[in-house]
């Protein structure tokens, strides 16, 4: 689910910079019909999806006030099978990256871990 919301955030960031898409009336999984008013998009790819095809995650994210939110979020099943592909060690080390935010908030063991990786690299 964490590699889903980054790549959530990910996309989101891009379709700020790009503008919304025009709408295109057929679901992008099975290419039937739907209507606007009953329409569903994948949060990914932002393209409509069926009632059939609509899988919905439910994700997490940190506010800025640090709570913890949870939301129903919809997603097609080739963007849902993209993102579950990433590799996790690098989606952790570029959120990581993007956010700049001190280990401490962390814990401990993954600082400590990262400590380690640090030494053996400068070491090895």
């Amino acid at each position: 689910m964490k590699k889903l919301a980054w790549v959530l955030e990910q996309r989101q960031d891009e379709a700020r910079d790009r503008g919304t898409r025009a709408f295109r009336p057929n679901c992008v999984t099975c290419n039937k019909s739907i209507s606007t008013t009953k329409v569903a998009t994948c949060k990914l790819c932002f393209n409509g999806i069926c009632s059939s095809c609509k899988i919905t995650k439910k994700l997490s994210f940190i506010t800025p006030d640090l709570t913890l939110l949870q939301r129903k979020v919809p997603f097609c099943v080739k963007c849902l099978v993209e993102a579950t592909k990433l590799d996790t060690q690098e989606v952790a080390r570029e959120q990581l990256e993007k956010k700049n935010v001190p280990y401490a908030l962390y814990g401990t063991s993954v600082a400590s871990d990262l400590s380690t990786c640090s030494e053996s690299t400068i070491t090895g």
